[in-house]
Parts: C-alpha cells; structure tokens; sequence
C-alpha cells in the first residue's frame, strides 16, 4: 500500500467530513515515528483506532502479527480495504470504536496495543473506554490535540482540571513522546496534536466498587463547579438520613475545609473524600 499523501488523497477525491473530526495525516516520517513509539513485536496485535486513508495501517502491519484497523466512514473502510494487498495481516472493521468490545475482537486470546488519531469528539468517552476494558490492553499510542494533553496533566486549580485529569491520573500513566505540527495533517487544523503513550496503572482496577464510589464522589464535586464540596455532597447525607452537621464534623475532622470547591480538590483528595463519604454511609448500615 502506497503511503496515502496530500496528492494521492486528493487525486481520489477523498474528502474529509468535518462531522467525524476527519484531519488525515499526510506527513509519512511523522507517520513511521508514531509507529516506532509502539514498541512493537511480530508478536503483538493492535488495535488501530480511526484507520482513515491508512497513513498508520500499511506501517502498522509490516512490524505488528496482526492489525484490526477500525474505522466509523464506510467509503474510507471500503478504501482501505481495497488498497491493502491480500496478504498483509490487517482487518478492517467499519463500526463506531465506542460500539465495539475490545475483548470480543480479540477473542479473548491475549492483550492489544492501542494505536491511532484520536478524533477530539470521542478522547473522553475512548479513555473511558480503555479504562474499562484495561484487562486486553497492553497500552495505547495516541495522537490528540494538544488541548487534551493539558486536560491530562492539569493540576487542581488549573484550566482544563475535570473529570478527564482525574481518571488519567488515578488510573494511567500518560508520557509525553513528541509534538505533531497542524501542517502534518489534510486539512489542516487550527491546533497542533501531542502523541502520548498512556498505560494502565495495574493497582487500580476501574471495575473495582470502591473505585466505583470514589468516582461517584469526583463527579457530584465537578458537576457544579461553583458549588462548595459540602454543598456537593449534602445530597449524600439527606439520601442516608444523616444530619448535615454530621457530615460538616466529619470533613472538618479530617481537616477538609467545607467550603472549598470541587476543582480544588487533587485525586489523592477525593480517595479522602470517598473514604469519608464510605465511612459515614457504613455508620447507617
């Protein structure tokens, strides 16, 4: 398969839909130099994560054992197919990723490495996603617009610090590899994209119901940002017939200051929270 450039994609007359965030790569070193960030073996099996024109595809299966090349467009899917020879060991799925049970489509044989363009629409869900199915990945390769980068890493208090920064940072390891500049891509976007390599962090499980719970906690704190942590958190006391004095006393004697709000609050907090939150609930049980 020939690298899908700028004018190979336009002498075909692919055109990008702004719909599905469509911006294909046309750089082939930056293209190659995603590919050898993976690490991979002829042993491995990745999971390519909106295929478009190929640009990661064809690389992808000259080192990896096996490649299931996912992508939502079915002209682009029929592309691919079409363009790819006989014998290269790729797999084309024309499906929504977020519809899609990784486990299923590796037949519960094994653990996949992740790799693609992340759309900007779908990065939370996905990463949800990942987290859920984290027992059949290995780790993940991903290209995404610098703004999710700084969503990843941001600090309480930061531009960008929500939900997003608390699951990465509870739940993965994100290493920044290297910048991609906007000119890298047909067309050509406003921002420039960030590739990262996001691994699991094995000592908690997303599945886990007490991690269950502690994500309960971070969401009722951010989902009104304006509102205090013990404002947040009143409904919790009301639904277990607890006195709102006895939630107060209770944050106060772990030294948590009442009327501090969600965004302030670091992951290692909200485990605080979620512990005190879990004690109080057990105290009516």
């Amino acid at each position: 398969m020939v690298f899908p450039s700028l004018r190979i994609i336009q002498s075909l007359h692919i055109k990008p839909r702004k719909s599905l965030g469509q911006y294909f790569l046309i750089n082939e070193p930056v293209a190659r130099k995603i590919v050898a960030s993976c690490n991979l073996s002829g042993k491995d099996t990745v999971i390519e994560i909106g295929a478009g024109c190929g640009a990661l595809t064809s690389l992808l299966a000259e080192i990896a054992g096996n490649v299931i090349a996912i992508e939502l467009d079915k002209k682009l899917a029929d592309f691919l197919r079409a363009q790819l020879p006989a014998h290269v060991p790729v797999t084309v799925v024309d499906a929504d990723v977020l519809s899609l049970n990784f486990s299923s489509l590796l037949n519960d044989q094994g653990k996949a490495v992740l790799a693609g363009n992340i759309p900007y629409a779908i990065t939370t869900p996905l990463f949800i996603k990942l987290l859920e199915e984290f027992r059949c990945i290995q780790y993940a390769v991903f290209m995404v617009q610098k703004e999710i980068r700084n969503r990843l890493t941001a600090k309480p208090g930061e531009d960008g610090y929500g939900l997003l920064s608390i699951y990465a940072q509870a739940y993965l390891k994100v290493s920044f590899l290297f910048d991609v500049s906007a000119a890298c891509f047909f067309p050509r976007p406003g921002v420039d994209s960030t590739v990262l390599l996001i691994e699991p962090v094995p000592e908690r499980k997303w599945s886990n119901p007490a991690e269950a719970f502690f994500r309960e906690i971070a969401s009722a704190a951010l989902s009104h940002r304006r509102k205090t942590i013990f404002n947040c958190l009143k409904r919790y006391a009301s639904l277990w017939n607890l006195d709102d004095g006895v939630l107060k006393t209770a944050l106060l004697r772990e030294g948590i200051d009442p009327a501090r709000r969600g965004e302030t609050f670091s992951v290692q907090e909200f485990y605080q929270l979620a512990s005190i939150m879990f004690n109080l609930r057990q105290c009516r049980h």
